[in-house]
Parts: C-alpha cells; structure tokens; sequence
C-alpha cells in the first residue's frame, strides 16, 4: 500500500487557521511567562493550584484575580456569542479582531509600563490582564465557534466548557 502525502500549499489550505492561532497563543504564553514572573496567559490551569496556596498562605490574591478575570471573559464572549450570533453572521470575525485588539492593548501595556520589578505592581497586574483576555476570547471561540479545531489547551479548554455551559 503506498501512502498519499499531502502537498504542503494543499496542506495549509486545511490547516492555516489553527496553525496561526496556535503560535500566537505559544508567543503570547512565552512572552507572558518570560515578562510577568511565571504568569500563563493562554494556559490559566495552574492559576487554580496557585490561587488556592496564596489563599491558605495569605497572599495577595492575584493569582485568583487572574484567573477570575479569565473565566468573566469566556463568560462574557459565550454570552456575546448567544446573543448576537443570529444578528451578525461574522461574529466570529468580530471576536477575532477583539483578540487583536486586546493583544496590541497587551503589547502596548508591557511596553508602556516594563521592566516589571514585582508580580504585586499595578502594571505588571494590568498587563497580565490583558493577555488573560485576549486569551480568553480565544479559548471562548475555540470551544463554540471553531470547535471543529482542536484546542492546544486541555485542562484551560476544560475550564472554558464549563464556563460556557453554565
């Protein structure tokens, strides 16, 4: 039996979509974790793990912040979604270009207010949040609109079905 392979142009034509999604969302992640001490922006699972020491520990609750505003924000776009889907027949679009624009927001914080010196800072919080949402958007439409795509985020695309389903 002789395998049929796939040429490349054929190739991408089926898969550029996930694949740019992909590596941004890898860029962001490593961009995030390099410049905001430890902080995930598209992988929020261990936000879990961590919030819940701090908790116990006494800590300041950022971890909870983040991992708050990131489960609003799948909320948010599922509700979006809901509503306005039969309204406006590229919502899909629309979210996209909201996930650029809180990327850019995001790109624009760290610069305006790096080097960041300590996790607690208003800016380095501030930052974390808007890569938190863009991310979230993401991983939102990953699982309704693109749900055809597989996610790269398991557990974090585990918390986004629960989300949307409640």
């Amino acid at each position: 039996m002789s395998k049929r392979y796939i040429p490349v142009k054929e190739r991408w034509q089926h898969h550029h979509e996930p694949t740019i999604l992909s590596f941004v969302a890898g860029w962001i992640n490593a961009v995030g974790f390099i410049a905001l001490f430890g902080i995930y922006t598209n992988h929020v699972t261990g936000y879990i793990i961590t919030a819940s020491k701090e908790t116990i520990l006494g800590g300041i609750g950022v971890w909870a912040l983040l991992l708050f505003t990131f489960i609003c924000t799948i909320g948010f776009t599922a509700w979006f979604e809901k509503r306005w889907q039969h309204k406006f027949p590229n919502i899909l679009l629309t979210f996209l270009i909201f996930e650029t624009i809180f990327l850019i927001l995001f790109m624009l914080a760290g610069v305006y207010f790096g080097p960041f010196e300590t996790l607690s800072q208003f800016g380095t919080i501030a930052t974390a949040m808007l890569g938190i949402i863009a991310m979230g958007i993401r991983n939102a439409i990953i699982r309704t609109l693109l749900s055809s795509m597989a996610t790269s985020t398991l557990m974090t695309g585990n918390i986004a079905q629960l989300t949307i389903d409640n």
